[in-house]
C-alpha cells in the first residue's frame, strides 16, 4: 500500500473545487490572522492607555477633630485630575446637610 501524502490530498481537493471555493480557501486564512492581529495589538494599545476623567465630583469627607464634626468638599473631577500633589483643602463646609 503507498504511503497517504496529506499535502497532496489537499492540494488535489483545492484544484479540483470551484472557483468561488478555491477564493475562499485564499482569503479566509490571511483574513482570520489580521483580524487576529488586529484585536492583539488593540488590547495591548488599551490596557496601556490613560483613563478619560468622568465628569463625576469627587466627595472627600475629614473629621474635624475640635468641633467633633465632619468636614466634607466636593471638587470637580477635572480639577482634582490637573491639581498638584498633594492637594490642600481650602474649601467647604462644616457640618451636616
Amino acid at each position: 500500500m503507498d504511503e497517504y501524502n496529506f499535502w497532496k490530498d489537499l492540494l488535489d481537493t483545492f484544484q479540483s473545487s470551484s472557483d468561488w471555493v478555491q477564493a475562499v480557501w485564499l482569503i479566509v486564512p490571511p483574513m482570520f490572522v489580521l483580524i487576529l492581529i488586529r484585536m492583539i495589538m488593540r488590547f495591548r494599545l488599551a490596557r496601556h492607555s490613560v483613563a478619560e476623567p468622568t465628569p463625576e465630583p469627587v466627595v472627600y469627607q475629614i473629621h474635624h477633630p475640635v468641633n467633633e464634626d465632619w468636614m466634607t468638599a466636593e471638587l470637580d473631577r477635572l480639577e482634582q485630575d490637573m491639581a498638584p500633589s498633594p492637594r490642600r483643602l481650602t474649601h467647604g463646609y462644616y457640618g451636616t446637610d
